[in-house]
């Protein structure tokens, strides 16, 4: 050879699919995004009828998996109240959906901006149509919807990483004990958590056409479930453009926009406002940002939450929900920047409580509702298991520089609501399917550099994953749960089903246990007045004025009560008591239930009809303000 001539370096062999010679990708090389051949073997033609059939064969175990462990959870929990009478948001969107079943199909006798977002009571409406009136049903086509979510997983993870890394994603997110209690509940989540990885899924697919106009339907929907998707949409436009230009990009828009289009028009036409989905976001923000945001974000349903949001009316005269929602808003807007650094504190504060492992209760306790499942004896995973393997996982996908943007930017687009408002375990619960991916890989890449004997990354790994974990199990800023919670929920259960002995031993536990706290005057107001209307309907009435009376020194204009003293003093036939306790509640009391008003005015006119305390009659006739109240009056004077 020529001495001026240099030799050639021999070529090197090609790697197939970017991965390193030797060893799973996940655990060394390049992390190249994986083929379509290798993430979706349907996709092509040629692909060996081996590899579909063990995709599919995974896919079917993921989704069985899944379906079996909720549809044990399901059994445990038919044992509890709440799945035969549902409470709260649940109660809300039931009778939502039995209203559009009886003819409101469009949900115009509301008469109103829809308060919160229409899809789950449509999807609920649909359900009782096909199997009639049944909570069982709607949680085992939930449970259905669970197991397609984990096999969604699966498919998005394939879309970026080999099998183990999307079969452990599955897995991780299809275990998570609170995926799988949501999914047996009357919740939201359910049917949201199954759009977005669906619409996710078809945004990302990398094997065959990307079906980009399908997976906008699918967002929109999954928006109409779920509003803070709405979030989702700049990330979606931007990958569309990427991958099919300006045309398709907006044709995709428009498509979201159509599908949107029906609620927002109808909140046009009945609500007289422009709202593209829901009123409810107002008050969530001033809860999870005012001054007094820990307190706020532990509000009790019922009595509590109700003299809270009836503060734009009783203040302001503000009726309408449009109205309501512009003036949370603006209440939290006066508070952030009164004190902007705390402000920022609180805003810093969510973000590491985001982090935690505990789970905070929004409707459901997910600990109480877990404690009653024989699946509470299995150490399934929690936060403080997923997020440190998703947090190596990032770390491990940036390193490497894998092409996952997409990915990495959903999950944070995802968790933004909960910063925003407040950090919930419903609220943090879409984002955990996407957090799942990158732990999934962060496992994979154990099992492969053990696999491979490379024990100083594994070492090292694994030392970051027990810091990670001591990290997220400290709970640092979170408050738990309270325990007269689970009381307060049973006994207005079993209130809401006639069944007397339940109320009095729950409401008495439950307010053994709030005692003499003075946060929580109107739970302890509700409780003592369930108690003394169950004493009332059992002719206990020494026993009822006791609780009663009780609770009018917590809360003096509690309507609820006022109307059950009157009914105990009438059936004691203390005619003058009983006229100046409803009357005193149908003139300035306060009502959580406006049902109850209506027999207080029932039992006024009895009261008049039987005892006649003319005095009395004369003297509320010339201080009464409410109509029905001097339309009776002046009926019998």
């Amino acid at each position: 050879m020529g001495k001026g001539k240099k030799r050639k370096p021999a070529a090197r062999p090609p790697r197939r699919n970017g991965a390193a010679a030797k060893g799973p990708a996940l655990a060394r090389g390049s992390y190249p995004r994986a083929s379509a051949a290798e993430t979706d073997p349907q996709a092509k033609p040629g692909a060996p009828a081996a590899a579909r059939r063990r995709e599919l064969l995974i896919l079917a175990a993921i989704f069985l998996v899944a379906v079996l462990v909720r549809l044990v959870f399901f059994l445990d929990y038919q044992k509890l109240p709440f799945s035969r009478t549902p409470i709260v948001d649940a109660e809300f969107h039931d009778r939502w959906a039995q209203e559009i079943l009886a003819g409101d199909i469009f949900s115009i006798k509301q008469g109103e901006l829809l308060y919160k977002a229409p899809l789950y009571p449509y999807f609920l409406a649909l359900i009782y149509l096909i199997f009639g009136h049944s909570t069982a049903a709607v949680e085992l086509v939930q449970i259905l919807l669970g197991g397609l979510s984990c096999g969604l997983v699966y498919l998005i993870a394939r879309s970026y990483f080999p099998r183990l890394a999307a079969t452990l994603a599955a897995a991780f997110y299809g275990l998570y004990f609170v995926a799988v209690s949501t999914d047996v509940t009357m919740e939201i989540p359910a049917l949201a958590i199954f759009l977005t990885l669906l619409s996710f899924y078809f945004l990302v697919r990398p094997a065959g056409r990307p079906r980009f106009v399908l997976s906008g339907i699918l967002l929109a929907l999954s928006i109409l479930a779920l509003p803070t998707n709405l979030l989702l949409v700049p990330l979606y436009a931007i990958v569309i453009f990427k991958r099919s230009g300006r045309r398709k990009m907006f044709a995709v828009l428009a498509v979201v926009a159509a599908v949107m289009l029906p609620a927002t028009l109808r909140n046009v036409l009945v609500g007289r406002s422009l709202t593209l989905v829901s009123a409810n976001n107002g008050i969530n923000l001033f809860l999870g940002n005012s001054r007094d945001a820990d307190r706020a974000t532990r509000i009790y349903p019922g009595l509590e939450w109700q003299v809270l949001t009836s503060e734009p009316v009783l203040k302001e005269n503000i009726r309408s929900n449009a109205g309501q929602a512009r003036y949370w808003m603006k209440r939290t807007g006066n508070e952030v920047f009164a004190d902007i650094p705390a402000a920022i504190g609180r805003t810093l504060k969510k973000i590491v409580v985001y982090f935690m492992d505990y789970e905070i209760m929004r409707n459901d306790d997910p600990y109480s509702l877990w404690s009653n499942s024989v699946l509470s004896k299995v150490p399934f995973p929690g936060a403080a298991f997923i997020f440190p393997f998703a947090f190596l996982g990032l770390f491990l996908l940036v390193r490497k520089k894998v092409p996952a943007a997409g990915l990495i930017w959903a999950i944070g687009i995802l968790a933004a609501p909960s910063i925003i408002y407040f950090v919930t375990s419903r609220y943090r619960l879409p984002t955990m399917p996407l957090w799942a991916i990158p732990a999934g890989v962060a496992g994979a890449s154990l099992i492969g550099w053990a696999r491979e004997k490379r024990w100083k990354p594994l070492g090292l790994a694994l030392l970051c994953l027990g810091l990670l974990a001591a990290a997220v199990r400290s709970d640092v800023f979170v408050r738990p749960n309270d325990r007269a919670r689970r009381y307060y929920d049973l006994a207005t259960c079993y209130y809401a089903r006639q069944s007397a002995e339940n109320v009095l031993t729950n409401a008495a536990r439950c307010l053994e246990i709030l005692g003499e706290n003075p946060d929580k005057i109107y739970p302890r107001a509700e409780m003592l007045w369930m108690l003394g209307n169950v004493y009332v309907i059992t002719a206990d009435f020494d026993l009822a004025l006791v609780n009663l009376d009780h609770a009018l020194t917590l809360f003096p204009s509690y309507g609820n009560a006022l109307v059950d003293k009157g009914a105990a003093h009438l059936s004691r036939r203390e005619y003058e008591q009983a006229f100046d306790a409803l009357f005193r509640g149908l003139e300035s009391g306060f009502f959580a239930d406006e049902r109850i008003k209506e027999r207080g005015f029932y039992l006024f006119e009895e009261t008049i009809r039987n005892g006649r305390p003319l005095t009395r009659m004369r003297e509320a006739l010339a201080a009464a303000r409410d109509a029905n109240v001097r339309r009776i009056l002046s009926a019998y004077l």
